[in-house]
């Protein structure tokens, strides 16, 4: 769910500021959303079943699926607590870092797919290095916020 809000969110410019302001998040991918749809597996498919959809019907259907995914973020994140995967202080907690990180991928690897220059300058950090945050989660690490970190530094310093 994650993922997948982050790659609608970087599209339509619906993610929560305040929780995952990056330097690499450009809020500017809207201004070509159409040539970044082209890369986007759910809005590809929306096209397939309805091919006559406008380009303005595609945004409205993509920010209201970034909506539905964000939502049911919420929901899992709700049921965290029964599964006991709270740190002990919420600076702590590894979910918002990883729609940051999710964000940071997809704003990357869009602005690849359409020839757009990258936001990251230096060579041996980039958007596939936050990637790697999806597959600790993926693969059902206790903190995966503490596995990234272990690998790359503080996930503050590298948003």
């Amino acid at each position: 769910m994650g993922s997948r809000y982050a790659e609608l969110a970087v599209l339509t410019n619906s993610a929560e500021p305040h929780s995952v302001q990056s330097r690499y998040i450009s809020e500017q991918l809207i201004n070509c959303f159409k040539a970044c749809a082209d890369h986007c597996e759910e809005l590809t498919a929306k096209l397939a079943r309805t091919p006559t959809t406008s380009d303005a019907e595609l945004l409205h259907y993509a920010n209201d699926r970034a909506i539905f995914y964000n939502y049911m973020l919420n929901g899992i994140h709700q049921l965290r607590a029964d599964f006991d995967d709270f740190p002990s202080t919420p600076d702590k907690d590894w979910l918002i870092p990883f729609v940051q990180s999710m964000m940071i991928w997809h704003e990357d690897r869009f602005r690849k797919k359409i020839g757009q220059p990258s936001l990251f300058k230096k060579k041996n950090f980039n958007g596939a290095s936050h990637s790697t945050f999806f597959n600790l989660v993926k693969n059902g690490y206790p903190n995966p916020l503490k596995e990234w970190e272990g690998k790359f530094g503080p996930h503050k310093d590298r948003c």
